[in-house]
């Protein structure tokens, strides 16, 4: 078959001229169409360094250790993050990573807890660091966190394993995401929710009682990309006629998290 010549017998001098081999055979259907944004994102991981995609220091949610117990969780239950860098005072002194679950034991008599006894050790990396080789390090070290630092090791931010993969296959729901759709919406108080970007329109229209409807558009996220005609960023406050909304997470594709407030 001829896209089987172009593998035998076409020199390909590079990344471009293999991806459009791999597309022809997606045409005739020789490999899946769905495969070739993965394998682009693959053949080009290399290119991408811990700079492109961390998450930048001054966004960073971080745990003081001076912090009262309510105080953690409530940075967790709003965040909904599973690890935290543990800092105290600056976050130019990060004392360790604080994961949540290790604080479940303490829950019901939170006095007799040390929170420094209960820190993982922090991993650092260097900006400059290409993803392909974090990704196999972090692997390695069973790490699904790193600080990243600069060459004077000045923290500039951080960046996950989940992120990572995230570059290469699209996001990814953890263990903690919704159980059919109970966690896409939490309320954290009176007129106070976080919302999960892919939270369908019809479930968020019914829970807050809006009337937010695109018939192109099926999630919250993507709702508000195609309203503003642009990804927000992180800590970017909009304010609507019936809804504050603070973005709480977001990267270069799309919404993860927002908090709305009814006003």
């Amino acid at each position: 078959m001829k896209i089987f010549d172009a593998f035998l017998t076409k020199q390909i001098n590079n990344k471009s001229e293999l991806i459009e081999v791999l597309k022809d055979s997606a045409s005739n259907n020789i490999i899946e169409k769905d495969t070739i944004p993965i394998i682009e994102a693959i053949l080009n991981i290399d290119s991408l360094t811990a700079k492109d995609i961390m998450i930048p220091r001054m966004d960073m949610d971080v745990i003081d250790i001076n912090d009262t117990m309510d105080s953690i969780i409530n940075k967790i239950a709003k965040t909904g993050h599973s690890r935290f860098p543990v800092i105290d005072e600056e976050i130019s002194d990060i004392l360790g990573v604080l994961h949540s679950k290790d604080l479940i034991p303490y829950l019901k008599d939170s006095e007799d807890i040390n929170l420094r006894d209960l820190l993982r050790a922090a991993y650092f990396v260097p900006e400059i660091k290409h993803l392909d080789a974090l990704m196999y390090e972090m692997r390695i070290r069973q790490s699904h966190m790193a600080i990243v630092v600069d060459e004077f090791t000045n923290i500039v931010g951080l960046i996950t394993l989940e992120m990572i993969v995230e570059q290469i296959l699209g996001e990814i729901e953890d263990e903690h995401d919704s159980v059919e759709g109970e966690r896409e919406i939490l309320l954290l108080g009176p007129n106070s929710y976080r919302i999960k970007g892919h939270c369908r329109l019809s479930q968020f229209n019914t829970v807050l009682r809006l009337e937010w409807t695109d018939n192109s558009i099926e999630t919250v996220g993507g709702f508000l990309v195609k309203f503003l005609g642009r990804i927000p960023i992180i800590g970017e406050i909009l304010d609507f006629e019936k809804v504050k909304i603070e973005i709480i997470n977001s990267d270069s594709r799309k919404i993860n998290l927002i908090l709305i407030t009814l006003k």
